[in-house]
């Protein structure tokens, strides 16, 4: 007897799918795949050893999350976020680490949380300093991330999953400059020196300041509009 899924699929199917789901959104965060690109059946089939039907239902599944577009007759394609969407999403990230900020001083002393972020945070100057705008972004994300994992919140840390941030980094790759990133980088270091004292609320303010700023100058680039999308309430 096999074991079914919320969707009626067995176990092993489902597992399939779940892969396939992982290798897309793993390629995309590494730029094996790109906001724009279209997407093969056929060679994702082959690089995984499986067979076209669980793609497909993968690709519907990244569809309804908004990762991929799926065209009748012209298949599936990365989805690229506007500049819009990407200052909506940075609001969001903004209360999302500022609560991950709280929880990791509530159970971790200063000091263990910047034995956990000094390294990190080395990493990300050094892909400045290079202007490497992608391993910025990876950089990037490793901070927050390492927040999130002092927390020890599963539901944090679901959330922050939810939100594809690989999808989103290499977007952010295509629309906002290293330059702009170096311009917003000191209320970031600052961010970082208030931990080191203890201070999370003031960390808190510096890192809504930047954020605030990114947001400012995505909605300030030329062409800066699209259509927003909104969850369906039906």
């Amino acid at each position: 007897m096999s074991v079914k899924d919320g969707e009626g699929r067995d176990s092993a199917a489902a597992n399939r799918v779940e892969q396939i789901v992982d290798y897309v959104l793993r390629g995309i965060e590494v730029g094996l795949f790109s906001p724009g690109q279209r997407l093969s059946e056929a060679e994702i089939s082959d690089a995984l050893n499986l067979k076209r039907g669980p793609v497909r239902e993968a690709l519907r599944i990244l569809a309804g999350e908004r990762v991929i577009d799926l065209q009748l007759n012209k298949g599936a394609r990365v989805r690229r976020l506007d500049r819009l969407e990407m200052a909506d999403m940075t609001a969001v990230l903004k209360a999302l680490n500022e609560a991950a900020l709280r929880i990791a001083f509530e159970k971790h002393t200063s000091e263990e949380i910047m034995a956990a972020l000094d390294p990190l945070l080395d990493d990300l100057r050094r892909a400045l300093d290079r202007d490497d705008h992608p391993t910025f972004m990876l950089c990037l994300s490793a901070y927050h991330w390492k927040l999130y994992e002092l927390g020890d919140n599963a539901y944090m840390a679901y959330l922050w999953s939810r939100l594809h941030i690989g999808h989103f980094n290499r977007s952010f790759v295509l629309e906002f400059s290293i330059d702009d990133w170096k311009g917003v980088q000191d209320l970031f270091e600052r961010a970082h020196e208030a931990m080191r004292r203890g201070d999370w609320l003031a960390a808190a303010k510096f890192a809504s300041e930047r954020a605030d700023e990114v947001a400012r100058i995505l909605k300030s680039l030329p062409g800066a509009t699209g259509n927003r999308w909104r969850a369906n309430k039906g």
